[in-house]
């Protein structure tokens, strides 16, 4: 897909949705799925995917790891509906706001770092 992207002078991104347990503020529940797994960690799909972006030239934004800092922080559900499960499932409000806002600060930033790509009427 970068390389598609590229010959199209676009830029390839891509972002990482998360898992409920990865950002449960409950670092107990955490464990208890690193362990049942038996992982290093429940980052691991991120720093793999990281590390493929880095080595082909493409952005990938790794949500997971600042969700649950902010999780943690100020003990929030990502996940879940409070009707429902809270802390499984899909992304609730919470989830999209967060995962929206820090998607858009990385892209952003890439955007301001990276060479500008020739204008559309420029191509014709």
């Amino acid at each position: 897909m970068n390389a598609f992207a590229s010959r199209n002078n676009a830029r390839f991104a891509t972002m990482i949705v998360t898992h409920s347990t990865q950002l449960n503020p409950d670092p107990a529940i955490r464990k208890q799925t690193h362990d049942a797994l038996g992982v290093e960690d429940l980052f691991y799909m991120e720093r793999r995917l990281a590390a493929l972006g880095k080595r082909e030239g493409f952005l990938v934004v790794p949500l997971a790891p600042e969700l649950q800092k902010r999780a943690d922080a100020g003990k929030i559900y990502f996940h879940g509906y409070p009707n429902l499960h809270i802390g499984w499932g899909h992304w609730n409000e919470d989830g999209h706001r967060a995962a929206g806002e820090i998607l858009a600060a990385q892209v952003c930033a890439q955007l301001q770092a990276a060479p500008k790509l020739p204008a559309l009427a420029a191509l014709r």
